[in-house]
């Protein structure tokens, strides 16, 4: 697309629509145009790219905007042209916090420039009482960024010295030491989850029935017992799908009940061209992340909520699980350093904001939680009886509060935290 104007400086705010809003034939005329419209980008992407074109070199694009584009996959494209083609300044991140009334997203206001800086300066934006605004700066080289489309994290405050200290090696990522998976897709939840009783009722055979764990049914410390159960028609040790003869000589019951709901499992063009058979599930997910102990955690919540759970109970998709590859860590050691109240800052920092101060717990984010390198016998065990008395639903709320308060003073020490970075961060040091 020919432009036949330069800027010094571009300022703008442009539309957020996001990529549910566009056509099919309009997003096949952008990515058609920009490069950064690739994938599921979202409208404003596009209007970024063209700000670029649009400032002559040396000079200045700033824009009020989604924060999407740093993290999500979506924005991959745009990242990776920013990156090698252009650059940033400065960001002033704005978190949670709603600037705009009437709009749902979460911005930032944004200072591109035509050529990568040798720096970028990213500020937190915290509005306080009588419209205050307090930033919280952060300083990253160029070379902070990755170039490969994966996310951009930027943290600030005590998360800026301890994400510094991960990249020098003091930490280790948790998806360096785990297998962190989404749970399981049924395609028609309809169908494949129900209550015990109805699953009685029709005499589904328990060998092919799982309880399977929701996301409202994982809290810290503690996981509720599933109301949910599943039809998982899989070998239990394999993962193969069950044969359909086997299905019917094996669990009669299940298929007699997944053949008469056969009308309500076509039609899905998605599944019917994959191949799988009919009264499959739409991604059964990696047998030996389930059919395992594993640590479990809502993918959407408004704090840090991670508990045990045990083989045999599965996780459909509003649940992620971790399974830890590394022998040397406990899982009971871990979960307490997960609730933890610094990690729960972290996290806030290193996932994205969703409505009413929720934050999003996938795979992608939960993959680079650092971890400390090595834990004392005696922190290791303080910890591993804290998850063990945590989990008791009949804990005293006293009882509770200053056990986490204990586990909160060693994670405060593990991450190196001073007395005034732990009050900055909601702690009591």
């Amino acid at each position: 697309m020919m432009l036949k104007s330069r800027f010094d400086v571009v300022i703008g705010n442009p539309p957020y629509a996001g990529f549910h809003g566009l056509t099919k034939e309009y997003k096949e005329t952008l990515k058609h145009h920009y490069d950064c419209a690739a994938g599921r980008f979202d409208y404003y992407m596009p209007f970024i790219e063209m700000g670029l074109r649009l400032i002559l070199r040396e000079r200045c694009l700033v824009y009020i905007c989604p924060s999407t584009f740093l993290k999500r996959d979506g924005g991959s494209a745009l990242r990776q042209l920013i990156r090698h083609g252009y650059g940033i300044r400065r960001i002033v991140d704005f978190g949670d916090q709603r600037i705009f009334a009437d709009a749902l997203n979460y911005t930032g206001i944004y200072f591109f420039s035509s050529s990568q800086p040798e720096s970028v300066l990213v500020q937190a934006g915290r509005y306080l009482q009588h419209e205050t605004l307090r930033l919280s700066d952060g300083s990253f080289r160029s070379d902070d960024l990755p170039g490969d489309g994966s996310m951009w994290f930027l943290p600030t405050g005590p998360a800026y010295r301890v994400w510094q200290t991960t990249r020098a090696g003091h930490f280790v990522k948790l998806g360096s030491v785990a297998t962190i998976s989404e749970g399981i897709v049924t395609g028609c939840n309809e169908v494949f989850l129900m209550k015990r009783a109805k699953a009685s009722e029709l005499g589904i055979e328990s060998d092919i029935l799982y309880p399977c764990s929701r996301g409202s049914e994982v809290h810290p410390y503690v996981l509720d017992d599933p109301d949910d159960y599943l039809i998982y028609p899989y070998e239990p040790t394999t993962g193969r799908v069950i044969a359909e003869n086997v299905m019917k000589q094996q669990y009669p019951n299940a298929y007699r009940y997944l053949k008469s709901q056969r009308a309500r499992l076509s039609g899905r063009d998605y599944f019917d061209q994959s191949g799988k058979e009919c009264y499959e599930l739409w991604n059964e997910r990696n047998i030996d992340n389930l059919m395992c102990d594993k640590i479990v955690v809502s993918e959407l919540g408004d704090r840090n909520s991670f508990a045990l759970s045990r083989r045999g109970i599965l996780y459909g998709d509003t649940v992620c699980g971790i399974v830890l590859r590394d022998a040397e860590i406990s899982p009971r050691g871990l979960v307490p350093i997960l609730n933890s109240v610094f990690m729960n800052y972290y996290f806030r920092q290193l996932s994205v904001p969703k409505a009413n101060n929720f934050i999003i717990f996938k795979p992608l984010y939960l993959r680079e939680i650092p971890l400390p390198r090595a834990v004392s016998d005696r922190d290791a065990r303080v910890l591993e009886e804290a998850t063990q008395e945590l989990s008791d639903r009949q804990l005293s709320q006293t009882r509770r509060s200053n056990l986490q308060r204990d586990v909160d003073r060693i994670v405060f020490g593990m991450y190196s935290l001073l007395p005034d970075e732990v009050l900055a961060i909601g702690g009591t040091a």
